[in-house]
């Protein structure tokens, strides 16, 4: 099979594996193959890759990361089958670029990213786009209404007795939390439950307490409300 990357996956030494989703229910997600294991891609809620789009099967396909970092697909005996770069295959290596279709809905993709940019789609969904710099987020009347922690305001226009400020979000490294911490917070913000936070992200409900006890140690806090806080409040929710 030939793949549509450029290089082998043991020339991206230190490089982690991703699955990049580009088309369907899950759009703008990202999936790190950080260990060595096999990863089930398909709609069974404790799949590791949690795909639930139409004509994707339960346990759709099999993605294995090997020693090299080189990744291996394999069909689960899926009702639709395994394409990759169009081309409908029962298993084989994965080069960086790859384009897995399953069903007619759902689109993967095959990514090599330094670990600081594993969650890279996720982000650019959350607007912080590919460079990860500042992005505009929201419009104060006054001066009074700024939080410090929302940002640096970055333009100020005078209006009579008031004062617009313009704020920015923080750029990631500026985050005391990593960007797999950042979008279960994110989740949280919107009033998902653990459970469901699990199964959007393809997770198990244990993990998602790991995450948040870790966040809430970061941000020395203590409640999801008090998280839902600290995202607002920084422009951060993905809107």
């Amino acid at each position: 099979m030939q793949g549509a990357g450029e290089r082998e996956a043991d020339d991206d030494e230190g490089l982690v594996p991703c699955i990049d989703v580009l088309e369907g229910r899950s759009k703008g997600k990202a999936f790190p193959l950080e260990r060595v294991r096999g990863y089930v891609v398909g709609r069974l809620p404790g799949a590791e890759i949690h795909i639930d789009d139409p004509g994707v099967s339960r346990r759709h396909i099999k993605l294995t990361r090997r020693d090299d970092g080189s990744v291996h697909a394999a069909d689960m005996r899926s009702t639709n089958g395994l394409i990759v770069n169009g081309e409908k295959i029962d298993g084989g290596p994965l080069l960086e670029g790859d384009v897995i279709s399953l069903g007619p809905d759902a689109v993967l993709r095959l990514a090599y990213r330094p670990p600081e940019r594993m969650y890279e789609a996720a982000l650019a969904r959350a607007g912080f786009g590919s460079s990860l710099g500042p992005a505009p987020v929201e419009v104060a009347t006054t001066e009074d209404q700024r939080s410090p922690a929302a940002g640096t305001p970055r333009q100020v226009d005078g209006a009579g007795d008031s004062t617009a400020v313009i704020f920015y979000r923080p750029k990631l490294s500026d985050l005391p939390i990593s960007a797999r911490q950042l979008e279960v917070s994110q989740l949280v913000a919107t009033g998902m439950t653990n459970a469901a936070i699990a199964e959007q992200l393809g997770i198990s409900p244990r993990t998602v307490t790991s995450h948040l006890d870790h966040i809430y140690g970061r941000l020395s806090i203590s409640s999801r409300a008090a998280l839902t806080r600290w995202i607002v409040e920084r422009g951060l929710t993905g809107n």
